[in-house]
């Protein structure tokens, strides 16, 4: 599996029913998950959930496959967990991340501001309102862009 930013992670096979139970059977007023789904092709694309922090706002997680990144689903998977959060009483969503995370750049254009650091890792939080409603940053959802589908449109053509 991935972490946020810092790379690939074991996940043994044996806590796989204890993470499902919590994160998939839980009250979404307390944790969420949901992969991100392109219907265009018909792919999983990346994964988006929360928990509550302790502080009452949304701790989120958001991860883009890396041939799927800079397509704008990473930027649908936000807003969707923002009105998700919303929607369950959390105002604000919050973010942990490694200081030195290419991601840090990313969550700036989206609205989150650095609310604290903790040694390496830096607390970034926005109002889940304005990115919920995509105020921070448009995209086009109209059309898919993932690069699974054009890599099969490239190659039915080439056949």
């Amino acid at each position: 599996t991935m972490n946020f930013g810092t790379g690939t992670e074991d996940f043994d096979k044996n806590k796989w029913d204890s993470w499902y139970d919590t994160w998939i059977g839980s009250d979404p007023s307390d944790r969420y998950y949901r992969l991100i789904y392109c219907s265009g092709c018909g792919y999983f694309v990346g994964e988006t959930g929360y928990e509550r922090a302790e502080d009452g706002s949304a701790l989120i997680h958001l991860l883009i496959g890396a041939d799927n990144r800079e397509t704008g689903y990473g930027s649908s998977g936000l807003k969707h967990i923002a009105s998700v959060a919303l929607e369950n009483g959390m105002d604000t969503l919050s973010v942990r991340m490694h200081q030195s995370s290419p991601y840090f750049r990313y969550m700036k254009k989206r609205g989150f501001r650095p609310a604290g650091q903790d040694g390496e890792f830096i607390l970034m939080k926005a109002d889940s309102l304005e990115v919920s409603k995509g105020k921070i940053y448009e995209i086009d959802e109209t059309c898919c862009k993932c690069r699974k589908k054009k890599e099969n449109s490239d190659a039915a053509e080439n056949s």
